[in-house]
């Protein structure tokens, strides 16, 4: 086993630190890959306030033109 995939608290040659090793990976992968409507819904939602928010910053800076 790769030496960065052991739990650092656990010993290399430990069974523990080799079925923690591999579950943690594959818990990330299956949230990331196939999120939930809620956290899509939520992930639009930040993205249509970031981008509003962005704009609004442009427009002052043009209106006080300040630029760079």
């Amino acid at each position: 086993m790769p030496a960065d995939l052991a739990a650092p608290d656990l010993p290399t040659g430990s069974p523990a630190a080799g079925q923690r090793a591999v579950r943690w990976p594959r818990a990330w992968a299956g949230t990331l890959l196939a999120p939930s409507s809620a956290a899509l819904r939520g992930w639009a939602l930040a993205g249509v306030i970031t981008s509003a928010l962005i704009i609004l910053t442009g427009a002052a800076v043009r209106l006080s033109q300040s630029g760079l």
